[in-house]
């Protein structure tokens, strides 16, 4: 996930499930109404809003805070954060109801298990920590964020180092962590309940294959880059053949993140179909996911821009539109981390 420049620098059913809750409401003004986001099933029965609030780079308290209450006045209950973004303590105090008027139940709360915490015995007290600072008894939803593991190292005052290099090459100190002992311990706290779902994030075909050999409970998705110049066709056929949902993060690609990122929203082809829709092209490429029957987590600390990527269930598209869209691929990866060049 986008988290690497935080350091110094059979197929599944695609109905909607109706039961929705709503966020405040106004009569001051039309826009200020919430959107109902629809939800969809995950293999094990439970469901997921379609769309969530991604919430990568958002460290501020106070931008946090906002954002948070902007989302669920919106309509938004699907709070995406990972412990390697450094915010879950933050979302925490944020999502509390005495901020937002929501109770928790009616909230999807996702996070993540970082590369240092793989070794089995390290992964209950990783989520115990993150249900901590989330301040909530349970997960909606626990991923494994990337399947590198790294040693576990210490600061001076006892803090694990996200990003430990080794200090000779200067490259990741990296181990040699099956990925099903993770898994295995990720398992483990279903039964224990802590976490109702379990998934993944930035898996290869290869690696949900090994999973899907051994597990006692599949991995209800797979959250990876999915955008019109990186649809992962491929990718997403292979977790659907194991009933497994696919989160795209970056769903309207990541512009300035690398020097030579393309701008997916400026581009000509989304530019014309969301003139054509009278909708933004961030609007646009929303609604591309939800067509190809993604869940979406576009980021925003912007009360505006939170409110238009919510505003995409008033307006459908073609099948033409999809396919122009779907047709831009490159197959292009914003998100590369050096210590993850084997995945892709």
């Amino acid at each position: 996930h986008p988290s690497m420049f935080l350091r110094p620098s059979s197929s599944s059913s695609r109905s909607v499930v109706p039961r929705v809750v709503r966020a405040f409401s106004s009569s001051s003004s039309s826009s200020s109404k919430p959107i109902i986001v629809p939800r969809i099933k995950l293999n094990n029965g439970t469901d997921i809003p379609i769309l969530g609030l991604g919430t990568w780079k958002a460290t501020s308290p106070d931008i946090i805070h906002d954002a948070v209450r902007s989302a669920v006045q919106a309509g938004y209950r699907h709070i995406d954060t990972a412990h390697v973004y450094g915010n879950e303590a933050v979302i925490g105090d944020a999502i509390d109801k005495k901020h937002t008027g929501i109770q928790r139940e009616d909230l999807y709360l996702v996070t993540k298990l970082w590369n240092t915490e793989h070794r089995p015995e390290r992964v209950r007290a990783a989520c115990e920590n993150s249900l901590r600072n989330l301040k909530t008894s349970y997960l909606d939803l626990y991923l494994i964020h990337w399947p590198v593991c790294f040693v576990p190292k210490q600061e001076e005052n006892g803090s694990t180092i996200l990003y430990p290099t080794d200090p000779t090459t200067g490259e990741a100190l990296k181990e040699d962590i099956p990925l099903h002992a993770t898994w295995k311990a990720m398992e483990k706290l279903v039964s224990d309940g802590l976490v109702k779902s379990i998934g993944v994030s930035n898996f290869n075909c290869d690696m949900i294959n090994q999973i899907s050999y051994s597990c006692e409970i599949m991995p209800a998705v797979n959250q990876i880059e999915v955008h019109p110049f990186l649809t992962n066709d491929s990718l997403i056929a292979c977790c659907r053949r194991h009933n497994i949902r696919i989160t795209a993060y970056s769903p309207l690609g990541h512009p300035g993140l690398r020097p030579d990122d393309p701008v997916l929203i400026k581009n000509d082809t989304v530019l014309d179909i969301a003139r054509k829709h009278n909708k933004s092209p961030a609007q646009l490429l929303l609604r591309w996911s939800i067509a190809r029957g993604l869940i979406a987590i576009p980021k925003s600390s912007s009360p505006a821009r939170i409110r238009d990527n919510i505003d995409i269930f008033d307006f459908s598209l073609s099948g033409d539109d999809v396919a122009r869209l779907t047709a831009l691929d490159r197959n292009h990866h914003s998100v590369r981390p050096n210590w993850a060049n084997n995945i892709w």
